[in-house]
């Protein structure tokens, strides 16, 4: 996913979400990245057209994509919660956002994450920018994140 990530495919939240045709990968949004990543660990058979409404808990999320092989991670709302590498992340403030967390830097308390994003980019673009973290918007990239900073309500799956 790293390497999709870093070929800064274009955000799109338009048809095609599903599939696994050459014109699917040609832009994703921030679901559809997820999506794929599911779809390359064989938890899915295909590539499942999902938001993250379909990611608010464990059930809805289960139903959107066909599989039970994922679970909501205890305590991963919580301040203290420490993400892991493979993680999925969902933030459901207002539009929501989702990605997946690539590794977590403790000497900065941040996390490095794969995320599609819109042309908005981030609450937290001044830090992802400060420190090294892909400011491309509008695609796909590998950014950086404050891990308790109030960007929204945060999950891991």
């Amino acid at each position: 996913m790293e390497a999709i990530a870093t070929e800064h495919k274009p955000y799109s939240q338009n048809p095609p979400r599903s599939g696994t045709s050459d014109n699917n990968k040609a832009t994703m949004d921030c679901s559809e990245f997820v999506s794929w990543y599911l779809y390359n660990l064989g938890i899915t058979k295909d590539v499942k057209a999902i938001s993250t409404l379909d990611m608010t808990n464990q059930v809805n999320f289960r139903k959107a994509i066909g599989s039970e092989k994922i679970e909501f991670v205890d305590s991963s709302d919580g301040e203290d919660f420490i993400p892991q590498k493979g993680d999925i992340f969902v933030w459901r403030d207002g539009d929501g956002h989702t990605g997946i967390v690539l590794e977590y830097d403790k000497a900065k308390d941040s996390v490095w994450v794969l995320e599609s994003i819109g042309k908005s980019c981030s609450a937290d673009e001044s830090f992802n920018k400060d420190n090294e973290g892909d400011t491309d918007c509008n695609n796909t990239r590998k950014a950086i994140y404050r891990r308790n900073k109030k960007v929204g309500k945060a999950g891991a799956l």
